[in-house]
């Protein structure tokens, strides 16, 4: 029997690729297909540090209009997907105004760090307020943690 929360998490992310600007079929490149390694227990808390601060350097990056900063931390071949303009039709939701960091999902191969996150936008000249989910997905390849995926919800 299939747990209603793994099947939503494994929907969620199975929608996030998908939707991805410019998501194209994995390429041949074999460096860029090698199995990810494992991450350990011992390894778990220096990760939840690094994966923290990067998903939190990309929140400020997105706040401050930084493309650079946004995708410094992205694998190449999703760095290579996301373009500038992927990137400013993202910031075009609303303003993003805060932050609160949730918790931490881990498997084997990866973890994601999630993040409510509060933008404002103006409609019909009122500002309006909504909060919005932000995830990161950071894997382990050839002993360097990167971000392999990410996503507003």
């Amino acid at each position: 029997m299939i747990r209603y929360s793994s099947f939503l998490l494994t929907l969620a992310w199975l929608t996030a690729i998908l939707l991805l600007p410019g998501c194209t079929t994995p390429t041949a490149d074999p460096d860029l297909n090698k199995p990810l390694q494992p991450l350990t227990a011992e390894s778990s808390d220096l990760v939840d540090k690094f994966g923290k601060r990067v998903g939190e350097e990309m929140l400020r990056a997105f706040i401050e209009n930084r493309y650079d900063g946004f995708v410094e931390f992205f694998k190449d071949d999703l760095r290579a997907r996301v373009s500038q303009s992927d990137f400013q039709q993202l910031r075009s939701v609303g303003t993003l105004t805060g932050y609160e960091y949730l918790n931490v999902f881990r498997n084997p191969h990866s973890a994601t760090y999630a993040w409510k996150v509060r933008f404002e936008t103006t409609e019909h000249g009122k500002t309006v307020a909504f909060d919005s989910l932000f995830q990161i997905m950071l894997v382990k390849q050839d002993d360097d943690y990167q971000v392999g995926g990410c996503r507003f919800q």
